[in-house]
């Protein structure tokens, strides 16, 4: 994980090589993974999400992250607010 500490008052996390190395590492069939099988199994006869739906969660989702990294921010006393 990376950590960017170079704007003031503002931190940024990034996995982006972490992930990228656990894709590269991954088995492509996913044997071997403590994870069980059916977390990879998808119903298409399931019915779809509105968008508007969608765009709610993705929202709150965005919202429930910032709130994360501010609370992070603030025990660290990264953030004077």
């Amino acid at each position: 994980m990376k950590i960017d500490y170079w704007k003031k008052g503002k931190v940024t996390f990034s996995m982006e090589d972490y992930i990228e190395k656990l894709l590269n590492e991954a088995p492509y069939d996913m044997e071997g993974t403590p994870a069980a099988c059916h977390l990879f199994n998808t119903n298409d006869g399931v019915r779809k999400l509105s968008e508007e739906k969608v765009q709610l969660l993705t929202l709150l989702s965005k919202l429930s992250a910032q709130e994360c990294v501010g609370k992070i921010g603030k025990m660290k006393g990264l953030n004077n607010n």
